[in-house]
């Protein structure tokens, strides 16, 4: 279940969102403005045909390597929507921290001259079996001798182990902007035909904090020679700690377990606040031991984890739940380098006997940790709830195919 505890692992306190009050009618029509219901759909490809979407836009959207990366990995794409300018995005191939980069992109100012900006708006949600998170900020500049009021409007989505990255700004087109880069992202390819492995299963939630939606959770799996099952995870957070400044959350996990499910190669990255906070590998010798090697908060760790019992992956745990339908308590052992990279940590899962297809009610014990879940008739959970003081952190799923 460590897919669901990720996001707890880090307390993130709460913080307000900027309000919209006081604007003049002329103002409030500007906010409102939006682009046509509907533009041409037009296809798009890069010139050597890695990248290939559809996507609306008023003219042919361009497209082309950026100059700016030298390792060749990252295209340029600006379409235009009818609005003054056109929506600018960056698709990287190479891993980025999505989070961390909303952060960057929602704490600093977006346009010169600024003299205020703050958060407006922070949401997330899923197209396609793709999730995406998305950011409004209003600010104010020095136009022309006076003060103007501008809208920026963030888009970011992971593609792979990279990510696409969008800002339009003017006032207005918030709907159009985000219907326009969701379509784009339901059809974007990156890659030579055919070159992606196709998952599985795949398995998408969304994560609130109290009543903002500003996060997510995407598990992919896919079958591996063998019978062995390869599992990446990777957890976005992006929290307003003010009304002009986020914090983010990201974390990856790769996970390779043979096919009765005992992990035998793992990698776990997190970084919060821009800052990483471990980057680990976990390795399965012959003789049924562990080796973890890699930095804790920049310390270098390379040590051993003794575990009585073999380590189990997240889909071995859900086909232990699925296989108790009477009920009771399954317990496992996992890795979680958040709690403990060095120790196993012992997972305990207390359910109800089910009763038919419904999803029954659960408590997951995890060290300190404790979650009340929904589980679903595979064994996964299909909802989480974590509660800390006045804070509630809820994970649930917004997305799911295939079967593992």
């Amino acid at each position: 279940m460590h897919r669901v505890l990720a996001c707890i692992a880090i307390a993130l306190a709460m913080a307000g969102c900027a309000a919209q009050q006081g604007l003049s009618p002329v103002l409030q029509a500007a906010l409102r403005r939006e682009g046509p219901e509907s533009m041409p759909l037009r296809p798009v490809a890069s010139d050597e045909g890695e990248v290939r979407f559809q996507v609306e836009a008023q003219s042919q959207p361009r497209i082309e390597r950026s100059r700016a990366d030298s390792e060749g990995g990252t295209w340029e794409i600006d379409i235009s929507i009818g609005a003054d300018t056109p929506i600018n995005c960056w698709l990287t191939d190479r891993p980025v921290a999505i989070a961390a980069t909303a952060a960057e992109f929602v704490s600093r100012k977006l346009v010169e001259d600024a003299s205020s900006q703050e958060i407006a708006s922070i949401d997330a949600s899923v197209v396609g079996g793709t999730p995406y998170l998305t950011a409004d900020v209003i600010g104010v500049a020095e136009e022309n001798g006076s003060n103007a009021l501008y809208r920026a409007k963030l888009f970011f989505a992971p593609v792979g182990l990279g990510a696409l990255r969008c800002v339009h700004v003017g006032l207005g087109y918030q709907s159009t902007v985000r219907r326009v880069l969701s379509g784009m992202l339901a059809t974007l390819q990156v890659g030579a035909d055919g070159a992606q492995p196709r998952p599985a299963y795949v398995d998408v939630s969304l994560t609130r904090l109290g009543p903002l939606t500003c996060g997510f959770t995407d598990l992919r799996a896919y079958r591996g020679d063998g019978g062995r099952w390869v599992t990446v995870s990777r957890s976005v957070l992006l929290e307003p700690r003010s009304r002009g400044e986020a914090v983010g959350l990201d974390q990856v996990r790769l996970t390779v377990a043979d096919a009765g499910g005992v992990i035998e190669q793992a990698s776990a990255d997190a970084v919060a606040a821009g800052e990483k906070l471990h980057s680990l590998e976990l390795t399965r010798a012959p003789d049924g031991s562990y080796a973890v090697q890699g930095e804790v908060r920049g310390t270098r760790i390379d040590g051993g984890l003794q575990s009585a019992v073999p380590l189990r992956d997240d889909l071995s745990l859900a086909r232990l739940i699925a296989s108790a339908p009477e009920g009771g308590t399954v317990t496992a052992a996992q890795w979680m380098p958040d709690v403990s990279p060095l120790e196993p940590v012992e997972v305990s899962i207390d359910c109800p006997a089910r009763r038919g297809a419904a999803d029954i009610p659960c408590r997951i014990d995890a060290g300190s940790v404790s979650v009340d879940a929904s589980i679903d008739p595979s064994g996964m959970a299909s909802r989480a709830t974590y509660t800390t003081g006045n804070i509630e952190l809820e994970i649930e799923r917004a997305y799911s195919s295939g079967a593992f």
